[in-house]
């Protein structure tokens, strides 16, 4: 039983939280697979946790073509258009970005965003916020993030 025990811990130790945050092209390739032609990724994180560094939680700043940004659309819904009375409206209401989303996500006032969120879940854990002034470029400025909270 003592040597499972000691042939278990490294393994045991090795399946901690991870916060991948350093190699901004590999982190998207581990969640969206190659990026396309005029993708630029400019801040990322990736939290993983388990052995197998499965990504649980990630956050994205990205310049992107808009045929990308209506591809990640298509399962989502416009958040300023749901209802006010609806439960878990972003808008109107104090809470539209998480306390807890890394600094340089969606730094800029409410305003200035266009908010999506998936729309065929009860939980909407997928946000993809584009920045209203650069809608309709052939680039658009692109914070997306995963949370299961």
């Amino acid at each position: 039983m003592r040597t499972l025990a000691v042939l278990l811990l490294p393994f045991l130790a090795g399946c901690a939280f991870t916060r991948l945050e350093t190699d901004h092209p590999a982190n998207f390739k581990q969640i969206f697979g190659d990026a396309p032609e005029g993708l630029k990724v400019v801040n990322s994180v990736v939290f993983s946790s388990g052995c197998f560094l499965v990504p649980d939680d990630w956050e994205f700043e990205l310049y992107t073509p808009p045929s990308w940004v209506n591809a990640q659309k298509t399962s989502m819904r416009l958040t300023a258009q749901k209802p006010a009375w609806e439960t878990g409206a972003r808008f109107p209401g104090r809470f539209w970005r998480p306390e807890w989303a890394s600094p340089w996500f969606a730094a800029g006032e409410p305003a200035a965003y266009e908010v999506w969120d998936s729309a065929l879940t009860t939980t909407p854990y997928r946000h993809l916020y584009l920045d209203k002034a650069t809608v309709g470029r052939d680039s658009i400025h692109v914070f997306y993030r995963k949370d299961r909270r």
